[in-house]
C-alpha cells in the first residue's frame, strides 16, 4: 500500500459489509524497528506485521491524508498521529470503544483470528471405574464404615448332622464365625477463587477465555486426577489416624505379592514380553495356578476375571506375533499376538471372560504424582463383593461466596475411602522388579 491517503481513497468505495477488510488494510503497517510491538498484550506478535481487526467510520475521512507518522505505546497500542489527523475526532476510527485525544488508538492483535477452542492440558487418563468397583453415597458424613463377614466354624458342619437308625435327635447346630472390619472415610476439600478484574479482563480485552469457567474446570479435573491416582495408588505415607496405610488397588497390603512367577528360565525377574516364547507359556500357566492356589484358601475356587498390565508392556505384547508351532492347548491362529494369547487363555482356564487393561500406574514409573516403584501385573476378580472403594460424598461444588462483591470464592468437597477387599485371596500381584 502506497500511502494512507490511497487506503482512505479507496475505504471511501467500500460498502459497510466490507469494513472490517478496509480497517484490516488500513492498520497493516510496518514498525520502524522492524517489528511489531506487543508487551502486556494477550498474544504473540508476528515479525514486520501488525494487523487489527476493526470497524471504521467513513464520515468526514473522504480522501484526507494521514500524515505518514506512528507511533506505539508501551501497551501495545498504535497511535496514529499527525498535524492534520490530531484534528479530528478520536470517534474515526476505533476498537472496542477504545479512544484517545491526543490521537486515535488500536489494538494490535496478532496477523489472524483468535482459534474459538482453548489448548489445555491433557493428562495421563485410565478410568478408574473400569479397575475398581466404586459405590457412590454410602456412609456420608461418617468417619468410619465396617464391614461385616461371616464363616462356618469347623470344615465337618454336614457330617455333623448325619443320623443312623434308631439315633436320638441331636442338638447339633450350625455355628459361624464374625468378623469386623472398619473401613476409614478421607474428607477432601479444595476451591479457587478470583476477582471482579479477572472476571472481566479477559472480554474486555478480546481475549476468547473464561477465566472463572477454566478455574473451575481445573478444580474438577485436579479431583477427577487425583481420585484416579488414589484409587490405583492409595495416599503415601500411613496418613490415617491410627498409622495405618491408606490403600490403592496395586500396592494394597492385603494381597499376595508373588516374586516367583515372573522369571526367565535362570530365575532372573522378566517382563513376558522379554521372555522367549517357551518362557512367555510357562509363565501363564503359572500366573493361572498362582491365582487358583490364592484361593482356595477360601474352599470355593472364584474366577479371576481382570489382568492388569502395564501399558508399555501391552502394547509390546500386542506387537508380538507367536509362532504357532510351540503354542499350547490350540489357542493361537494365525497372526496371534501373546496380548491375543493372554485373553485366550485366562478365558479359558477360568471358564469366563478375562479382560485385559493395561495402565502405567503398573510400570515403575507411572508418569504421575505417585509410582508404584516397582513393575508388576495384577490378577483379579474385579467385582463388588471382592473388591470395593466408596464415594461417600461425590465431588459437589459449594455456593460460590463473597465477602465485599468484588473478590469470590468457591469450594469444593467430597469424601471417599481407600480401595478394600473382602476376599483378598481373589487378588495377586505378579512383581517383575
Amino acid at each position: 500500500m502506497a500511502n494512507y491517503a490511497t487506503a482512505l481513497q479507496f475505504g471511501k468505495e467500500l460498502d459497510n459489509s466490507r469494513l472490517d477488510d478496509f480497517a484490516h488494510n488500513l492498520i497493516t503497517t510496518r514498525t520502524g524497528e522492524g517489528h511489531s510491538k506487543m508487551p502486556n498484550y494477550g498474544g504473540r506478535g508476528i515479525k514486520d506485521a501488525i494487523t487489527s481487526v476493526s470497524h471504521v467510520h467513513l464520515t468526514e475521512l473522504n480522501t484526507m491524508a494521514f500524515a505518514p507518522t506512528q507511533t506505539f505505546d508501551e501497551k501495545g497500542k498504535v497511535i496514529f498521529c499527525g498535524n492534520t489527523i490530531e484534528k479530528y475526532q478520536a470517534s474515526a476510527l476505533k476498537h472496542n470503544s477504545y479512544n484517545a485525544s491526543s490521537g486515535m488508538v488500536q489494538n494490535i492483535t496478532t496477523a489472524g483470528l483468535a482459534l474459538p477452542d482453548i489448548a489445555r492440558t491433557v493428562f495421563q487418563d485410565w478410568n478408574r471405574e473400569e479397575f475398581v468397583p466404586v459405590e457412590q453415597g454410602f456412609g456420608a458424613w461418617k468417619q468410619k464404615v465396617y464391614q461385616y463377614a461371616t464363616q462356618p466354624i469347623g470344615a465337618d458342619q454336614f457330617r455333623k448332622g448325619l443320623r443312623m437308625a434308631g439315633q436320638t435327635a441331636s442338638n447339633n447346630l450350625v455355628n459361624v464365625e464374625l468378623f469386623q472390619k472398619a473401613i476409614p472415610l478421607q474428607p477432601w476439600s479444595q476451591g479457587y477463587a478470583y476477582d471482579i478484574f479477572e472476571a472481566n479482563f479477559a472480554s474486555a480485552n478480546g481475549i476468547p477465555l473464561n477465566i472463572i469457567e477454566e478455574k473451575m474446570r481445573a478444580l474438577m479435573e485436579m479431583f477427577r486426577l487425583g481420585m484416579m491416582e488414589t484409587s490405583f495408588l492409595g495416599v503415601p505415607g500411613n496418613p490415617l489416624p491410627g498409622g495405618e496405610a491408606f490403600n490403592g488397588l496395586f500396592n494394597n497390603t492385603e494381597v499376595t505379592l508373588n516374586i516367583s512367577t515372573m522369571v526367565n528360565v535362570a530365575a532372573a525377574p522378566t517382563k513376558l514380553s522379554d521372555m522367549t516364547q517357551d518362557e512367555f507359556f510357562t509363565a501363564m500357566e503359572n500366573v493361572v495356578n498362582g491365582y487358583v492356589q490364592n484361593v482356595q484358601q477360601t474352599h470355593k475356587v472364584r474366577p479371576a476375571n481382570f489382568f492388569a498390565i502395564p501399558e508399555d508392556e501391552r502394547l509390546k505384547l500386542l506387537g508380538q506375533v507367536l509362532i504357532i508351532t510351540n503354542a499350547p492347548n490350540n489357542l493361537t491362529v494365525a497372526g496371534t499376538t501373546r496380548l491375543d494369547y493372554i485373553e485366550n487363555y485366562l478365558t479359558k482356564a477360568f471358564g469366563t471372560k478375562v479382560t485385559v487393561a493395561g495402565t502405567s500406574y503398573l510400570q515403575t514409573v507411572s508418569q504421575g504424582t505417585l509410582n508404584l516403584g516397582y513393575y508388576a501385573y495384577m490378577l483379579y476378580r474385579n467385582d463388588a463383593s471382592t473388591l470395593l472403594q466408596l464415594d461417600s460424598i461425590p465431588f459437589t461444588l459449594a455456593t460460590m461466596a463473597t465477602p465485599n462483591g468484588m473478590n469470590f470464592v468457591q469450594a469444593a468437597y467430597a469424601q471417599f475411602s481407600p480401595v478394600f477387599f473382602k476376599r483378598p485371596q481373589e487378588a495377586i500381584i505378579y512383581k517383575v522388579a
